[in-house]
C-alpha cells in the first residue's frame, strides 16, 4: 500500500498529461522491430518513450529498421527516449581486444598511442563519434527579422516532411 502512495505523489504534478499507446503513423512500426512506442502529451510538449528489444539471433539489419523508425518518432518530437535491450555485446567485445600485443612496445607512448587505438575501434563500432556544432552565441549578421523568418521556415519544413504535400515546400522556398 505504501508503493501505491508514492505512486500517486510521485504522478501529481503529471495531471495535465496524456497518454497515448496508440502513435500516429504508425512510427516504430517495422516487422523486424520489437518494440512498444508510448506517447506522453504534456500542455507544453510531447514526448515519445521506446522501449526495445533486439533478438541474439537478429541480423544486422535490425539497426537500418530502427534508424527508419527513429527518423519517423524525430518528425513527430525531438524528446524521445529509448530504453531497452539491443544485445551488442559491448563488454564482450572489449574482452576480445587483443590487449597482449602491445607487449611488444617498448616505449610508453606507443603503448598508450596502440591501446587507444584498439579501444577506440571497438567504442566507434557499438557508439560512432559525431562532431556536432553547436552555437552559443549568434552571428552577429543574424537580427531578430532573419531569426523569425528561419523559425518560420523551419517550422513549415517540419510541416511538409510530415505530410508530404508539395504546396507546403513552395511556402517554404518564397521565405527564403
Amino acid at each position: 500500500m505504501q508503493l501505491m502512495d508514492n505512486f500517486e505523489w510521485f504522478c501529481q504534478p503529471c495531471q495535465d498529461a496524456r497518454l497515448s499507446n496508440n502513435v500516429p503513423d504508425n512510427t516504430g512500426d517495422s516487422s523486424d522491430i520489437e518494440a512498444l512506442w508510448i506517447q506522453v502529451k504534456f500542455p507544453t510538449n510531447t514526448t515519445l518513450f521506446s522501449v526495445i528489444y533486439r533478438s541474439e539471433l537478429e541480423s544486422t539489419n535490425f539497426f537500418e529498421s530502427f534508424r527508419g523508425a527513429l527518423e519517423k518518432a524525430w518528425l513527430k518530437t525531438d524528446s524521445i527516449f529509448i530504453l531497452g535491450d539491443f544485445n551488442c555485446y559491448f563488454k564482450k567485445d572489449i574482452e576480445r581486444i587483443p590487449f597482449h600485443v602491445l607487449d611488444i612496445f617498448e616505449d610508453k607512448d606507443d603503448v598508450l598511442w596502440g591501446w587507444n587505438l584498439l579501444f577506440n575501434d571497438v567504442c566507434d563500432a557499438h557508439a560512432p563519434y559525431k562532431d556536432v556544432k553547436v552555437r552559443s552565441v549568434c552571428s552577429p549578421w543574424i537580427n531578430s527579422e532573419i531569426r523569425l523568418k528561419m523559425n518560420k521556415r523551419f517550422k513549415l519544413f517540419k510541416v511538409a516532411t510530415r505530410t508530404k504535400r508539395s504546396g507546403q515546400m513552395e511556402g517554404i522556398q518564397k521565405i527564403t
